[in-house]
C-alpha cells in the first residue's frame, strides 16, 4: 500500500509537471525560488484554431491603435512589434524607424506583404532595407536550429530595429530554434522581474521580456518595470497575475502579452461585464477574444509578460489644411475661405494666427490675428480667413498668415496667400434694348470687350436716372442677354458695368 501511495505521487508530480509540454528545465535561483524555463515556438499553421474574428460589445474597453500583424518570424517578436507600434503611434515615435506610411507604424503589415514586418524581423529588400536584416542573419525555416547564416558568434553588435534581434528569437546563439522564443517564471505565481540570469549560463537564453526592454531602451526609451508571471489559479498558485490587473493596465492604456501554451498573443482589451479578452492573435489582422484563464486554440492559458515605460512628455503636434490660399476678385469683392487646424499629438496645443506682410485686405476671423487651444484628442478648429478687394487696384497682392504654436514640430508655420483684383471691363458701345413682344422680357445687346472673365454685370430700373429701384439682373460674359423684366408696361433702362 505504502508503495503504491508513492506510485501515485509520483504520478501527481509528473503531471503537474507536464501541464506546460513546453516546460523546458527547472533550477532554484539564490534565494531557493524555483525558476521554470519555457520555450515558445508559436503553433505550427497547420495546427491553429483561431477564434472568430469579433465587433465589441457597448460594454467592450478596448486599445484601439494597437497594430494587427500577422505572423513574422515568431510569434512572442510579432507580439512584441504590435506593442511596439501602439507606443510609436501613442507618445513614443522612435520605437519604428521606417519610412513606411510617414513614419507612424501602420495598423496592420499590409503594407509590406503577408509576414513581413520590420519592426518584428527586418529584412533586406524590406521597407527601404539594402543590407542583411534580421531574417537574413538568423531565419532558414520554421523549427530550424544549428544553422543560422550568422552562425553562432555573438550577435548582438549587429542588433538595430526590431523586436525579434533584442529578444532573441530564432537565433543559434540563444538557443532558440526558428520562430521560438523563451520566457522564465518563479512556479510560485510571483513576479519575476527583467531576468538575466541565463544570459552567461550553458546553455545560453535571453529572456524575452528582458530582450523587449533592451530593444525598447536602444530606441530611446526608459522602462519602469517588465516582467514574466503566472496567472493566478494556474497550477494551484494563489500569487498570479489576475484579470482585475489586466483590466487595470488597459485603462491605463498598457496591452500586455497573453501567453497560451506554445505561442505568445497581444491583450488589447476586456469586456467589463465578463471574463472575455479581446486579443491579437498574430495570425490575421482582425479582433478576436477568449476567456481569461481558459483556452485558446486549444492551448491553455498560463502566464503573461507586462512592460511599462516612463511616461512620454506631453507633446502638441500641429495640423493645417490648406498649405496655401488664392483668391480672384472683382474691385469691390468679398469673399472667405476656410483654414483648419488640428492637434495630432499627446498634448494641448496652443496656436496664434496671425495675418503678417501688411495685407489689409486679408482678415482671420474677421481681424488680424486669433489664438486658440485644441485638446489632445479634440475636434478641429475652423477659421474663416476673408478676403475684401474694396479700394484695391487691379493686381496681385500678396500677404502670409502665420500660425505660431508649442508643437512639437512646425511650431511656426507659414501659409502664402496672395488676392487677385481683376481689371473693369471697358465700357461696350451704348446697348440696344428691345421690348419683345411677350411684354416681359427684352432683349439686351452689346459689343463685348476684354475685361473680367466674370462678365458684364446687368442691372434693370424702371427710372431713367436710376434714382431708386435698381436691381441687379444678371451677371454675363454673353454680347447679347434676354432678361425678365417687371413692370411690364415700364420702359426698361440698363446699366452695365
Amino acid at each position: 500500500m505504502f508503495r503504491s501511495m508513492l506510485c501515485l505521487l509520483f504520478m501527481a508530480l509528473s503531471l503537474a509537471y507536464a501541464a506546460n509540454p513546453y516546460e523546458v528545465s527547472r533550477f532554484q535561483d539564490e534565494n531557493g525560488k524555483t525558476i521554470v524555463e519555457h520555450t515558445i515556438p508559436g503553433i505550427p499553421e497547420a495546427l491553429r484554431n483561431p477564434g472568430p474574428s469579433v465587433t465589441p460589445g457597448r460594454s467592450a474597453v478596448i486599445l484601439s491603435d494597437v497594430p494587427k500583424l500577422n505572423w513574422v518570424y515568431g510569434c512572442t517578436a510579432t507580439s512584441a512589434a504590435m506593442m511596439a507600434g501602439y507606443y510609436d503611434r501613442n507618445g513614443y515615435p522612435n520605437m519604428y524607424a521606417g519610412p513606411t506610411n510617414g513614419g507612424l507604424f501602420p495598423l496592420t503589415n499590409a503594407a509590406w506583404g503577408y509576414g513581413e514586418c520590420s519592426l518584428s524581423a527586418t529584412h533586406q529588400g524590406y521597407d527601404g532595407l539594402g543590407v542583411w536584416g534580421h531574417v537574413d542573419r538568423f531565419w532558414t525555416g520554421y523549427g530550424n536550429s544549428g544553422d543560422d547564416p550568422y552562425g553562432t558568434v555573438n550577435p548582438t553588435g549587429t542588433y538595430a530595429n526590431c523586436t525579434a534581434d533584442y529578444i532573441g528569437t530564432n537565433q543559434d546563439y540563444w538557443n532558440n530554434s526558428d520562430g521560438s522564443s523563451t520566457i522564465f517564471t518563479y512556479n510560485d505565481g510571483s513576479v519575476l522581474s527583467n531576468y538575466s540570469g541565463h544570459e552567461t549560463a550553458t546553455p545560453r537564453k535571453r529572456d524575452a521580456i528582458r530582450g523587449f526592454r533592451l530593444f525598447m531602451e536602444s530606441r530611446g526609451y526608459q522602462i519602469t518595470t517588465n516582467y514574466n508571471q503566472l496567472i493566478q489559479g494556474y497550477n494551484g498558485n494563489s500569487q498570479g497575475y489576475t484579470l482585475a490587473q489586466f483590466q487595470q493596465s488597459i485603462d491605463n492604456g498598457i496591452p500586455v502579452m497573453i501567453h497560451i501554451q506554445g505561442h505568445t498573443m497581444v491583450g488589447v482589451g476586456y469586456e467589463s461585464t465578463s471574463s472575455l479578452i479581446y486579443i491579437h492573435d498574430t495570425w490575421d489582422h482582425n479582433l478576436h477574444t477568449m476567456t481569461w484563464g481558459g483556452s485558446y486554440s486549444d492551448a491553455l492559458h498560463w502566464s503573461v509578460s507586462v512592460i511599462e515605460l516612463v511616461p512620454s512628455a506631453l507633446v502638441s503636434n500641429i495640423t493645417w489644411n490648406p498649405a496655401s490660399m488664392s483668391k480672384s476678385l472683382e474691385s469691390d469683392g468679398l469673399t472667405t475661405q476656410n483654414l483648419i487646424i488640428g492637434n495630432t499629438g499627446t498634448g494641448a496645443l496652443d496656436y496664434q494666427a496671425s495675418v503678417s506682410g501688411g495685407g489689409i485686405w486679408l482678415s482671420i476671423n474677421g481681424g488680424s490675428s486669433v489664438s486658440g487651444t485644441i485638446n489632445s484628442g479634440a475636434a478641429n478648429h475652423t477659421l474663416s480667413v476673408g478676403f475684401d478687394a474694396s479700394g484695391l487696384s487691379a493686381g496681385t497682392y500678396n500677404s502670409d498668415i502665420t500660425i505660431e504654436s508649442n508643437s512639437a514640430t512646425n511650431s511656426l508655420v507659414t501659409i502664402p496667400v496672395s488676392l487677385t483684383v481683376l481689371a473693369l471691363l471697358g465700357i461696350p458701345q451704348e446697348p440696344e434694348i428691345e421690348l419683345l413682344a411677350n411684354g416681359t422680357s427684352a432683349r439686351i445687346s452689346w459689343n463685348a470687350v476684354s475685361g473680367s472673365p466674370t462678365g458684364y454685370k446687368l442691372y434693370f430700373c424702371a427710372l431713367p436716372d436710376f434714382s431708386s429701384g435698381v436691381s441687379l439682373l444678371a451677371t454675363t460674359a454673353a454680347a447679347v442677354s434676354i432678361m425678365s423684366i417687371t413692370p411690364p408696361a415700364a420702359e426698361p433702362r440698363a446699366f452695365i458695368a
